[in-house]
């Protein structure tokens, strides 16, 4: 299968929230992997969501406006929207000041 990633993913196992809208609805997700450029969400059912959200995974203290790239059965592809800060997914930054906090536990 050919992989048409532009950046690497890492794993995660992150509880997040999608958002619409205007905040009035709702869900929760998995964010299972994620990259400077998107991430692989767990969902229940990927047709109720619009194409365009806010994810917001608080673990990373991220609120990321993103839209869909792809559906499956219980997943979505997400993309970051452009001009948000790359930062927010720095799992390497978020790794070490966990760890500095002494909570040592994988993101």
């Amino acid at each position: 299968m050919l992989d048409n990633r532009r950046s690497g993913r890492s794993p995660t196992r992150l509880r997040g929230r999608i958002s619409y809208n205007n905040g009035l609805w709702g869900e929760e997700c998995l964010v299972r992997d994620v990259s400077r450029g998107g991430a692989l969400l767990k969902v229940t059912d990927p047709r109720t969501l619009p194409d365009r959200f806010m994810l917001t995974i608080e673990k990373l203290d991220a609120d990321r406006p993103v839209y869909v790239r792809w559906r499956a059965h219980d997943a979505l592809g997400v993309a970051f929207e452009t001009g948000a800060p790359a930062e927010v997914i720095d799992l390497v930054a978020v790794r070490s000041r966990l760890t500095r906090k002494g909570l040592g536990r994988r993101v």
